[in-house]
């Protein structure tokens, strides 16, 4: 299939290649095509050096259209994560991999011939480079853990009244905000 891989392809795409430990980074593996194909996965890429959190339960089969360099695609999600980088240093996220098998219909076979031709062709992803930057020391706490974003931490008591010692008391802290703890 020489022509297929500008109608059939695989790609990633991250929301930044460059990032700070503990900075969340969003993956996506997707299956771009204009063919009628039949796939499967056969390597999900691991990725090692980052803590992940799968994005997608259960990845289904149901195609979307998505527009790629101006041309209409089927694309089918093949893994969405979110990784959180563990350590500094430069690291290239697996690729993965799909077999698939592809079918055309011929026009000019020979009579009584069958008019559908399969291929089988594997794909797969580029690798992706990601550089983690350390995080700055300058105007770290001196009690400093690790998380890394933007929160904010409210304490609600009920009831709200008078408390008397025995008296049973609910407690609720909220943290909200952006990042990873």
């Amino acid at each position: 299939l020489p022509r297929s891989k500008k109608i059939f392809f695989l790609r990633v795409e991250a929301s930044k290649t460059t990032c700070y430990v503990g900075e969340p980074v969003m993956v996506v593996y997707k299956a771009y095509s204009r063919l009628n194909a039949h796939s499967q996965v056969i390597k999900r890429p691991s990725l090692a050096g980052f803590s992940v959190m799968e994005m997608v339960d259960i990845y289904d089969s149901r195609p979307e259209i998505e527009l790629f360099k101006g041309v209409a695609y089927y694309t089918n999600i093949i893994r969405k994560v979110q990784l959180f980088p563990l350590q500094e240093g430069s690291f290239n996220l697996d690729p993965a991999e799909v077999e698939s098998m592809v079918r055309f219909i011929r026009r000019d076979g020979p009579a009584g011939s069958s008019p559908a031709v399969q291929y089988r062709t594997l794909l797969k992803t580029d690798p992706l480079p990601v550089a983690v930057k350390p995080l700055p020391r300058a105007g770290q706490p001196p009690a400093y853990k690790g998380a890394v974003g933007n929160y904010t931490l409210n304490i609600r008591v009920t009831p709200s009244t008078t408390i008397r010692q025995g008296d049973l008391v609910t407690i609720q802290l909220i943290i909200q905000g952006k990042g990873n703890l």
